[in-house]
């Protein structure tokens, strides 16, 4: 296929060659046909400056000629088993399970302590106790936009700002440092209005001790674990986390497998996150500059 890509007529190479090397190809190729009276006994064809006459042109140009075959053009053949290679990469960091391999895995037979050994070769599964909620960072942004499904309550401290309800939209930003609260466009706090609007940190939370669905338009995702933390941020922005969450709340949000997947699969990859975010955490806290436990 790509030897025949580069084949072309005579015409199309003729063309793109330089004139002085056209030339030259035209001279060798006139030299090549000759009258049998100047090949054999030297005898040069007379021809006037103002050109032949008929009879001198046939007579000097329809004599037998030296015949030039061009060389013949093979097709590409293919090989005789043909294959393809590969090569490529990707952002992943390298280590770890792959999922489908859990996923294949698992339909094979083999249980999560399998899966996990199978990948992290020379491990122990132990059980561990690690004690306390965190916190994962979800974005940095100018504004934050809240769609609840329910009832929910914005804080400032222990004071609570305005509420809203499931259908509302909640819009939070931050001018002349403070943060600025409208629900369905209209604003809560600062100016005449009291309560005074929180300045450097705020929550959003269900109201009571539920659960509420609670949609963020700048991440395109629902939280219903925790409670949102706000603080405010160089440039204006806002730093968004959900804060007061357990390990296994934080495991609910991961969107590694389908819940459809094989039993044994999930348990691998659930132990494998809550081991990785533990670790983590662990190797953190203590020793790392942000108020948050992950991103």
């Amino acid at each position: 296929m790509f030897a025949l890509s580069c084949i072309g007529s005579s015409r199309t190479r003729f063309s793109a060659l330089p004139t002085a090397l056209f030339t030259a190809l035209l001279t060798v190729a006139t030299t090549l046909v000759v009258s049998p009276a100047a090949a054999q006994d030297d005898v040069p064809v007379d021809i006037p400056a103002d050109g032949p006459d008929e009879e001198q042109f046939t007579e000097a140009h329809t004599t037998p000629s030296v015949n030039v075959e061009p060389a013949p053009i093979r097709p590409y053949a293919a090989p005789d088993e043909p294959h393809v290679v590969i090569t490529g990469g990707g952002w992943g960091h390298g280590v770890g399970m792959s999922q489908y391999g859990a996923y294949g895995r698992a339909e094979a037979g083999q249980n999560y302590r399998q899966i996990l050994q199978a990948y992290y070769t020379g491990i122990d599964i132990t059980a561990t106790d690690f004690g306390g909620d965190i916190e994962v960072h979800l974005i940095k942004t100018g504004a934050v936009t809240f769609r609840p499904e329910g009832p929910i309550a914005l804080k400032g401290g222990q004071t609570t700002i305005a509420e809203a309800e499931n259908g509302d939209t909640v819009r939070i930003a931050r001018a002349d440092g403070a943060y600025v609260i409208r629900v369905n466009d209209k604003s809560v706090c600062g100016g005449d209005q009291q309560p005074v609007c929180p300045k450097n940190q705020m929550g959003v939370q269900a109201r009571g001790n539920g659960r509420v669905p609670v949609g963020v338009a700048e991440t395109g995702n629902r939280y219903q674990y925790g409670r949102f933390r706000l603080r405010a941020a160089t440039g204006g922005n806002i730093d968004l986390s959900v804060a007061s969450m357990s390990v296994e709340e934080y495991l609910y949000g991961l969107g590694e497998m389908p819940a459809s997947w094989p039993l044994d699969a999930l348990q691998a990859q659930a132990l494998a996150g809550r081991t990785f975010a533990v670790r983590l955490i662990q190797s953190r806290r203590g020793n790392w500059s942000h108020p948050w436990d992950l991103w």
